[in-house]
């Protein structure tokens, strides 16, 4: 945590303001650790995507058995609720952290003071801001549309990929 102090409000309640601004950035913290979360579990996804291609392509041959189908579709649906339950749960912590965000900036707009000595919360708030995205794609609309597309998208293929093999080995 970064120290948040002498910002020079010109505000009744300095501390109520240092609080929120602290709080913001726990919130920036976590939306990191979920991004990172939500890569990791859409990678897996598309590893577990291979790892069956490959299984159904070149290993199974027509042997396997029931329990390999449980299994897969169980791990299958488990990445894909992980992957959106996360998804669902950092673009509620951006919508969250936007009220923050935005009561912040409004009080640095109604201040005439210079703004030298608000730079711990400046940081703290284009953090934020940065912290909207997920990886590799920027712009917390179209990173959060494409991570379910990709999801969804890596379900039906295992999916299509299962019930092929079943069908074709019966």
């Amino acid at each position: 945590m970064s120290e948040v102090t002498n910002y020079e409000i010109d505000y009744e309640d300095q501390q109520e303001v240092q609080k929120v601004i602290l709080l913001l950035e726990r919130i920036t913290n976590g939306m990191k650790q979920s991004a990172n979360a939500i890569f990791l579990a859409t990678f897996a996804h598309f590893v577990f995507l291979l790892g069956i291609f490959v299984t159904v392509f070149t290993v199974i041959d027509g042997k396997a058995t029931g329990l390999f189908y449980l299994l897969a579709i169980s791990v299958e649906a488990s990445l894909l609720f992980f992957s959106i339950g996360h998804l669902y749960a950092f673009e509620q912590t951006i919508k969250q952290g936007n009220v923050y965000y935005q009561e912040i900036s409004d009080s640095f707009e109604w201040n005439s003071s210079p703004p030298s000595g608000k730079l711990a919360a400046r940081v703290i708030l284009k953090n934020f801001v940065i912290s909207g995205d997920l990886p590799f794609i920027s712009g917390s609309k179209a990173s959060v549309i494409a991570y379910v597309f990709s999801n969804f998208g890596f379900t039906f293929m295992v999916g299509w990929l299962l019930f092929r093999t079943k069908a074709m080995f019966p």
